[in-house]
């Protein structure tokens, strides 16, 4: 029986690369992080260290870019559940929640996306970052539409920035209250509004529907 292929070291290396930075990025932000304190803390020399990234810059978007994969990908697999467009649509928000609360270096995405915004030079990248969850809340949004489970009247891609104002705006208040903030609970208090707001007239969940959402979600 064939034993599975070891990681080239090249990728393992590289992989804790982008972990430690994300969690400096998430800390510090862009410009509170200098590339002497990201040698620093992966502990390599800055030959090796500049071996797979050249530059702050080309690490920092390397760090959201793989970071922003890995929350994507885990909002997407709901898409499998079989569950109404609209009930994956509010698990894709609870899954954002408690992704956020399980990994701390997820924090570098607004924190990062923010920083960006400030640079002239970083500044373009910014919508090109927020890109694949916008379509991808668009795209649900859109499937609902088309079953009739949400308001055919909404403009899809609205509905998705609108949301995703609001996911970066209570990760900011997280990140601004610390230990204060419980965005767990205020993502129920998106989805509540939200669910008033798309459903269409008569299609409201049940008292139980909801506190089974709350308690466990999307299987």
């Amino acid at each position: 029986m064939n034993e599975p292929l070891a990681e080239p070291k090249r990728d393992v290396t590289r992989r804790r690369l982008l972990e430690v930075a994300a969690g400096r990025f998430a800390a510090r932000g862009y410009h509170g992080t200098s590339y002497s304190d990201l040698i620093a803390a992966t502990g390599l020399s800055k030959g090796a260290f500049y071996h797979h990234y050249r530059s702050k810059q080309e690490l920092a978007l390397a760090v959201y870019e793989a970071k922003q994969s890995e929350l994507v990908g885990q909002l997407r697999a709901i898409s499998d559940s079989g569950a109404p467009l609209l009930e994956q649509f509010f698990e894709q928000l609870r899954r954002r929640a408690r992704a956020f609360a399980r990994d701390p270096g997820l924090m570098c995405l607004p924190r990062l996306a923010a920083d960006f915004a400030r640079d002239a030079e970083l500044r373009p990248w910014v919508e090109a970052l927020h890109r694949p969850a916008l379509e991808q809340f668009a795209e649900l949004i859109r499937r609902g539409q088309a079953l009739g489970e949400i308001r055919a009247d909404l403009r899809p891609e609205a509905v998705a920035r609108t949301t995703f104002a609001a996911l970066v705006g209570m990760t900011e208040l997280a990140k601004q209250e610390g230990e204060g903030s419980d965005q767990g609970a205020e993502t129920e208090d998106l989805i509540e509004l939200l669910s008033a707001a798309l459903r269409p007239p008569g299609r409201g969940p049940s008292g139980e529907q909801r506190e089974a959402s709350r308690a466990g979600g999307v299987s």
